[in-house]
């Protein structure tokens, strides 16, 4: 009979001295790295997460951003010296159709408390746009973002990912999507969440479709090309690492088109240094290392039915202006009454056709800009903020958030445009599919 010894090979003593040496060395300096402050190179163009820098577009998967995006507030401030800045955000094309919108909501006297106007960020689609009224947006201060040209072609009721919507009932109990749950909108098919058809697009074809977009932009709306510092993916559909690289090549600041679920306390922008912290709520999100490159996060609301939405017109909304008012300020506070990190009011213009939803609307804006400590400003500018952070008692002071804007009078440029007539897409500019 052939008895097996099932007990652990002998090592040698000296060798066990050794490793135990080199385990306590080695934890202590991941410890003192986290204790450090934040790497000078990372300094003023990101929020540092304390952790090793990683050269661009290595993989990130093992190293994860610090929690500090999400619990801490800029600049070590306590939440009662921290302005609320809040971040009023537009997707698609700028007409007609929405331009008594944007005079009723921002040319009836509502100021910031510096005593300059409220400011929005416009994430602009070529096709039916009216680029004199882009210009004149730009002229007034607005934040002038890359949407797309042709708004990714080919999208469907299934495939489309702006009105993502999920019941809190369809969570585990790790908050984590439920498998092969249908939304009662039947928006998005869930499959432990379905990836987003931006993912089938090259770098190159990011580019023709973002970096165009700010070309035209320029040429067409008088925007200039470093103004253009931003990009919403259409419908929401990331195209993960070649679409942060594009944005990384190609010299843009930020890109906001992540839903985060997380908002308990809600996140903070951060840069993708490193690995995300938050649940990729619609893949695939960046795996590698973009330095610099920042996310303003789409922190998801919570409905007065309990379900999270990605954006403000994807809420089950109430039928009546004083349930959106509610709904608008439980959001809100979750913000205001906690770290204060950007609130974000996402919509688009259509949204604001339906009586009581403007209504609710105006009245929760109307509250806000009474405060002295809420400010409603640019993405940019909130990222000027987040690189040199100022205490609630300085930021009238704050030179980004002043209203002295040089970029030329209204209606510098007037492209021929058509009430409901295609815009069409310039032979230089077409993005073949």
């Amino acid at each position: 009979m052939v008895v097996v010894d099932f007990k652990r090979e002998y090592v040698p003593y000296s060798y066990r001295v050794l490793s135990s040496y080199f385990s306590f060395f080695f934890h202590l300096i991941l410890l003192l790295l986290l204790l450090l402050p934040c790497l000078p190179a990372c300094l003023s163009t990101c929020t540092c997460t304390r952790l090793l820098y990683l050269p661009p577009h290595l993989p990130v998967s093992t190293i994860v951003s610090s929690p500090q995006h999400s619990s801490r507030g800029a600049g070590g401030f306590s939440a009662a010296e921290t302005p609320q800045l809040v971040l009023l955000t537009f997707d698609d094309s700028i007409n007609d159709l929405n331009k008594d919108l944007y005079t009723e909501l921002f040319e009836n006297g509502r100021l910031n408390p510096n005593g300059c106007p409220i400011l929005s960020t416009m994430y602009v689609s070529h096709e039916w746009t009216d680029y004199s009224q882009v210009q004149n947006l730009y002229a007034d201060g607005h934040e002038i973002a890359s949407h797309s040209i042709t708004a990714m072609p080919h999208v469907t009721p299934e495939t489309d990912t702006t009105h993502l919507k999920i019941p809190l009932e369809k969570r585990d109990t790790q908050n984590h999507v439920l498998k092969n749950y249908n939304t009662t909108t039947a928006t998005l098919l869930l499959d432990s969440i379905m990836h987003s058809f931006g993912e089938q697009f090259s770098t190159s074809k990011w580019a023709k479709e973002i970096a165009g977009q700010r070309e035209i932009l320029s040429a067409y709306g008088g925007v200039k090309m470093e103004d253009v510092r931003g990009m919403r993916a259409p419908f929401l559909a990331v195209g993960g690492n070649k679409m942060y690289r594009m944005l990384y090549e190609q010299n843009f600041t930020y890109d906001s088109s992540m839903p985060v679920y997380e908002n308990n306390p809600p996140s903070w922008p951060y840069t993708l240094d490193y690995r995300l912290f938050h649940d990729c709520m619609i893949p695939p999100c960046p795996t590698n290392s973009f330095p610099g490159l920042w996310q303003v996060p789409m922190v998801m609301w919570q409905d007065l039915k309990g379900g999270r939405c990605s954006m403000g017109d994807a809420c089950t909304t109430p039928p009546d202006a004083e349930g959106v008012y509610k709904m608008l300020i439980k959001n809100f506070e979750r913000h205001y009454t906690t770290n204060r990190a950007p609130f974000g009011l996402f919509y688009h213009a259509a949204w604001f056709t339906t009586p009581h939803h403007k209504e609710g609307f105006i009245a929760f804006l109307d509250t806000i800009t009474a405060m002295d400590d809420v400010w409603l400003v640019t993405n940019w500018q909130t990222l000027q903020w987040m690189r040199d952070p100022q205490p609630l008692s300085r930021v009238k002071n704050f030179g980004p958030f002043q209203c002295n804007y040089s970029v030329g009078g209204k209606n510098a440029f007037n492209v021929l445009y058509s009430e409901h007539v295609r815009m069409p897409v310039a032979k230089i500019y077409e993005v073949s599919t």
